[in-house]
C-alpha cells in the first residue's frame, strides 16, 4: 500500500544473506521506499552517520556482530550523542526472542522467520514514523469483517489463487467462556475484553490479511499466498500473544476457559477451477470448524476443485472433528 509520504522514507537493511536481502529490498522498493542494503552490521553504523533513516531492518544473524549487539551499540551511541536513533526492526528465529527480551536494545519490534512477504511489508510500514499511530486509530468495528462477508472474500481469493496456481491460508482463533465473562462483568466488560484481544490480533496481521468475526470469541484470519510454514508461524505467534493476554489480564484469565488456534491451507486445482458451489462448501466448512468446540490445534490441507473440497488427513488429523 503506497502513500505520497513513502518517497520520503528511507530504510537501512542489514542482512548478510544476498538472496534474502535482495528479496526483501525488492518488496520494500515496490512500496516506494528507498532501501539501502549493507551486508555487515558494523558498516551499518557508518551508514547511519552518512544518511538519515526512518527505520533499520536488521537480521539477528550477522557476519561481524549480530543484530542484538548492533542494537546495544546503537543504544550506547545514542547516549553519547544528542541525535536520536531510528527504530530497529529485527528479523530472526523464534529462539532469538528470549535473548531479545532479556536485553534492553534499541529494537522495539521483531519479525519471526519464516514469515510471509506481506508480513514484512506490514511490519515495516507499520513502524515507519507516524504510520503506527495512524493505523491504530478507530475501534476494531471499523475494520473487522463479518462471517457473511467471508463468503465474498473467499470467492475472490479462490479466483485469484486459481489463476496463479497457488494457495492461501486461513487461521481460526477460538476462545470459550464468554457467558461467564458476561455474567461477571456484564456485556460491556465482555466487549472490553474482546476489544483487547482483537487489537492484539490486529497488531499481528499484515496489510493484505483479512480478519473476520464469526461470533463472540471466534475469529478467522485469511492469509493470501501463504505457505504451510508461514501459516504455522502465524498460528504460533497468535497463540503466544493471546496466551500472554489471558495470563496477564486479571479480569480474563479465569473466565476465558480455553484457547485453540487451528489452520487451513487451501490449494486450488490447476486444471479444474472450483465452481461456486465448491466455494460455498469451503465457506460452510470454515464456519463449522470455527464454531465447533475447541479441540487439538493443528493444520489441515484443503484441495479445492470443481468436484468440491478434499482434506489431507495426514496434515489435518489433529483438527478433524
Amino acid at each position: 500500500m503506497q502513500t505520497s509520504q513513502a518517497e520520503h522514507w528511507a530504510v537501512l537493511l542489514l542482512d548478510p544473506d544476498d538472496g534474502h536481502a535482495g528479496h526483501v529490498r525488492e518488496l520494500l522498493e515496490a512500496q516506494g521506499l528507498e532501501v539501502v542494503w549493507v551486508k555487515r552490521h558494523l558498516s551499518g553504523l557508518s551508514a547511519l552517520d552518512e544518511q538519515d533513516f526512518s527505520l533499520v531492518l536488521a537480521s539477528v544473524e550477522g557476519q561481524d556482530v549480530d543484530g542484538l549487539e548492533f542494537c546495544s551499540l546503537l543504544a550506547r551511541r545514542q547516549e553519547r550523542r544528542s541525535k536520536g536513533v531510528p527504530l530497529v526492526l529485527l528479523m530472526g528465529r523464534e529462539r532469538h526472542r528470549e535473548a531479545l527480551a532479556a536485553t534492553d536494545p534499541a529494537g522495539k519490534d521483531y519479525l519471526v522467520e519464516p514469515c510471509l512477504d506481506a508480513e514484512i511489508v506490514w511490519r515495516v510500514m507499520h513502524n515507519l514514523p507516524g504510520r503506527g499511530k495512524a493505523s491504530a486509530e478507530g475501534g476494531f468495528a471499523d475494520w473487522i469483517l463479518t462471517s457473511r462477508e467471508l463468503a465474498s472474500v473467499l470467492d475472490q481469493e479462490v479466483s485469484r489463487s486459481s489463476r496463479n496456481s497457488d494457495g492461501f491460508g486461513l487461521v481460526m482463533i477460538k476462545l470459550t467462556g464468554w457467558p461467564l465473562l458476561s455474567m461477571d462483568y456484564g456485556p460491556a466488560g465482555a466487549l472490553v475484553v474482546e476489544d483487547i484481544i482483537v487489537r492484539r490480533i490486529q497488531d499481528l496481521v499484515r496489510v493484505y490479511d483479512r480478519l473476520f468475526r464469526i461470533e463472540q470469541g471466534r475469529f478467522a484470519v485469511l492469509l493470501p499466498q501463504a505457505s504451510l510454514d508461514g501459516i504455522r508461524g502465524f498460528m504460533h505467534r497468535i497463540y503466544s500473544a493471546l496466551s500472554h493476554i489471558l495470563h496477564t489480564e486479571a479480569f480474563a484469565q479465569d473466565e476465558l476457559e480455553a484457547l485453540c488456534i487451528q489452520g487451513l491451507r487451501v490449494q486450488t486445482d490447476r486444471c479444474s477451477r472450483p465452481h461456486a458451489r465448491s466455494v460455498r462448501e469451503l465457506h460452510r466448512f470454515i464456519l463449522n470448524q470455527a464454531r465447533s468446540e475447541p479441540n487439538r490445534p493443528g493444520l489441515v490441507q484443503v484441495t479445492l476443485n470443481a468436484d468440491g473440497l478434499t482434506l489431507d488427513h495426514e496434515i489435518g488429523r489433529d483438527v478433524e472433528s
